[in-house]
């Protein structure tokens, strides 16, 4: 059995100057603004999803692990950037 997409549908309110920025942007992908849109948020929102390991299946490591990468460290940390490059 093919597991169904769940989609929910929001309102969000744009000014006027990135909407028309939207707009051109779509434009020149030769799709509506509304496909760019949910394209370009589904593309960031990959892009952002940490890498774990498929065997890393425990609720409480991945509870963890989405802790560990909302904190924000120093860059200089070496120590703190190898556990979480783990």
């Amino acid at each position: 059995m093919i597991p169904r997409t769940v989609r929910k549908r929001k309102l969000i309110d744009l000014e006027m100057p990135v909407l028309e920025a939207l707009q051109v942007q779509a434009l020149n992908n030769g799709v509506s603004v509304k496909s760019y849109m949910e394209q370009m948020i589904k593309e960031e929102t990959m892009r952002r999803v940490p890498s774990i390991p498929p065997s890393v299946t425990s609720q409480k490591v991945l509870g963890l692990l989405g802790i560990a990468r909302r904190v924000k460290i120093d860059p200089e940390d070496e120590r703190a950037q190898y556990i979480l490059s783990k």
